[in-house]
């Protein structure tokens, strides 16, 4: 069921075009056309999802282990940094760093992200 979802979301992130505007990283971050589930609905990405195919593998390892403000283990504390994680992720590219996040980790990190950073 996850893979359909999957799809389903990297399908619509393809197939929509947005533009951001420059401005505060606070701001609103940009939705792809991706839809708010419904009342009783779960999401398709959930952040156990988004720390297991991303953070763990591409963030933890400077973050975690250098004492940073931003530690991926922690769900509230991600949140407050989704913002800035959308800017330097899709829009400076320069996170990570040394390895560029794969295709799907990008499509899931995405997905989480227009759809709210559930939990």
């Amino acid at each position: 069921m996850k893979n359909i979802l999957l799809l389903v979301t990297a399908f619509a992130l393809f197939s929509c075009d947005y533009s951001r505007t420059s401005g505060d990283v606070d701001e609103a971050l940009p939705q792809t056309g991706l839809t708010d589930p419904k009342p009783g609905e779960e999401p398709a990405v959930r952040f156990a999802d988004v720390r297991t195919a991303v953070f763990e593998s591409s963030c933890a390892g400077c973050h975690q282990n250098r004492g940073l403000d931003l530690s991926f283990a922690d769900y509230t504390n991600t949140k407050t940094f989704a913002a800035k994680i959308f800017v330097r992720v899709f829009e400076d590219r320069d996170m990570p760093p040394k390895t560029k996040l794969t295709a799907l980790q990008e499509q899931v990190l995405r997905s989480w992200l227009d759809n709210g950073s559930p939990e």
